[in-house]
């Protein structure tokens, strides 16, 4: 896990050779949270945004965290 200062992001699953897969939360100003998952390329150093969502309540932050581990190919 690393911390971004507006929030922070980490690993998730296993790497699958050189793509990693990412989660992002960050917090808003509202109290509020942005979730977004990403598969990233450590050759080409390439991102894709495979989910993002706004305006996540911290009640349910781990059910949208789990929503955007799905999308990068992570089944928990």
């Amino acid at each position: 896990m690393v911390d971004r200062g507006d929030g922070l992001h980490f690993t998730v699953g296993q790497s699958a050779g050189r793509t990693l897969r990412k989660v992002v939360i960050l917090l808003a100003a509202d109290d509020t949270y942005t979730v977004e998952a990403m598969k990233f390329d450590r050759r080409t150093f390439e991102s894709t945004t495979t989910y993002e969502i706004d305006d996540v309540y911290a009640e349910s932050l781990a059910l949208v965290v789990r929503t955007a581990a799905r999308t990068v190919g992570v089944y928990a």
